[in-house]
């Protein structure tokens, strides 16, 4: 329902999951993933520091740290 609802074209999304490409893509990108330490969506990586979930906060400052980098 809700793929329909925004409009979605359902045969080919039914096409597209059942394609072994498609399995093996999110299989590869689960394990990298997964590999990285990321154990939560959504997961940000900012000048090597991880923020798993979604803390404006947090995310707001290591955003402005980074460009605090550009600056020099």
């Amino acid at each position: 329902r809700i793929a329909k609802s925004v409009g979605l074209n359902i045969d080919r999304m039914r096409k597209d999951m059942s394609d072994p490409a498609f399995e093996a893509h999110i299989e590869r990108v689960h394990r990298e993933a997964a590999e990285s330490g990321v154990d939560a969506t959504p997961g940000f990586y900012i000048n090597g520091q991880s923020l798993q979930g979604f803390d404006e906060k947090r995310l707001d400052a290591m955003i402005d740290e980074a460009r605090k980098g550009l600056k020099s």
